[in-house]
């Protein structure tokens, strides 16, 4: 296998891992909105529900940051 060959099979990597990882942050952001969105009553105390925004936050955060890190680790 040529290297042109390799780098080009590492862009098809690349871009799918990118187009997978957007759609998982899509799907996140979705849900961490409807979830905010929600009138839950009294069933969450405010603290409870901060936390459950922070919790999807970094959830978040930690996909992008895991994306970011293969896509340099493959380039």
């Amino acid at each position: 296998m040529s290297i042109s060959e390799i780098e080009e099979e590492a862009r098809k990597i690349v871009e799918e891992a990118r187009s997978r990882a957007e759609e998982i942050l899509s799907k996140a952001r979705k849900e961490a909105a409807e979830l905010k969105s929600k009138p839950l009553a009294n069933l969450l105390s405010p603290e409870e529900k901060e936390r459950i925004v922070r919790e999807f936050e970094q959830r978040i955060k930690d996909v992008e940051s895991r994306g970011e890190e293969r896509e340099r680790a493959i380039l």
